[in-house]
């Protein structure tokens, strides 16, 4: 049902199905009343709302859902407090965050969650603090940190981890020594470093 312009009403609609598992409702313009009509459904358990002017309050009322394992929130603007609710959910293990404007405190927030195991963080400027906390992180096996301005000491932070098997780091400006840190790593096996200037040395 991706872009059907629904709306809140038609999000509040759908929520009272008992049946569907898997819902895409990209590009519709829900809303956070509509994210709080769907997180009170208790049979979706993938969940995806691109593009839906969905803020703080409505990533409040989805946190708050204990059915849902995989949620797709980017190109909203939950910011760091939405990010704050969503860390506190105990059973969702995908994340994706993609453009939310998160910034580092809302990647240590969800740094200390312990059930995510994807996490996708795309273009949300949490800069090499942002990259620190969430290096600390144990359960995390997939993170994308595209376009987040992590630099070299970044780089280092991330290769430090030892449960992290797949990176992206996709234009974060990691320079030739951030490439040599992350080379030391041992335990990721995807790794991409487009876009980072890490010319010859790297």
């Amino acid at each position: 049902l991706n872009n059907n312009n629904i709306g809140e009403n038609g999000a509040k609609y759908l929520a009272e199905n008992k049946t569907i598992h898997t819902l895409y409702l990209s590009y519709n313009n829900i809303g956070d009343n509509g994210a709080k009509y769907l997180a009170e459904n208790k049979t979706i358990h993938t969940l995806k709302l691109h593009h839906n002017n969905i803020g703080e309050n409505g990533a409040k009322y989805l946190a708050e859902n204990k059915t849902i394992y995989t949620l797709v929130l980017s190109f909203n603007n939950i910011g760091e407090n939405g990010a704050k609710y969503l860390a506190d959910n105990k059973t969702i293990h995908t994340l994706n965050l993609e453009s939310n404007n998160i910034g580092e405190n809302g990647a240590k927030y969800l740094a200390e969650n312990k059930t995510i195991h994807t996490l996708d963080l795309y273009n949300n400027n949490i800069g090499e603090n942002g990259a620190k906390y969430l290096a600390k992180n144990k359960t995390i096996h997939t993170l994308d940190l595209s376009r987040n301005n992590i630099r070299c000491n970044g780089a280092k932070y991330l290769a430090e981890n030892k449960t992290i098997h797949t990176l992206d780091l996709y234009n974060n400006n990691i320079g030739e020594n951030g490439a040599k840190y992350l080379a030391k790593n041992k335990t990721i096996h995807t790794l991409d470093l487009s876009r980072n200037n890490i010319r010859c040395n790297g």
